[in-house]
């Protein structure tokens, strides 16, 4: 069987209406990652990153150094790309 588990850059201090958000830096991230697998002994198949919109509620966890990515659509409205990490396991 083939299972994945998504992984987002964590937020470590949320923005506000003049501040930007802070993130913890990537290393953090990929260290949660391999840890997880080497904890569950995993066979991992594949690692990749994607971009994803809307995925998250404000002040959860955010997926970008930079924070999320902001595309304009043609009626006005805006999404929020957010980049994961996605591991590709056997189970």
């Amino acid at each position: 069987m083939i299972k994945y588990k998504d992984f987002a850059i964590k937020t470590t201090k949320p923005g506000g209406w003049i501040s930007k958000p802070e993130f913890e830096p990537l290393e953090e991230t990929l260290l949660r990652l391999n840890s997880w697998i080497e904890e569950n002994e995993l066979i991992v198949m594949n690692v990749e990153t994607i971009l994803m919109p809307n995925v998250y509620e404000a002040g959860s966890t955010r997926t970008s150094s930079k924070g999320a990515y902001k595309s304009t659509e043609p009626a006005g409205t805006a999404n929020l790309w957010y980049q994961i990490f996605r591991v590709w396991f056997q189970a």
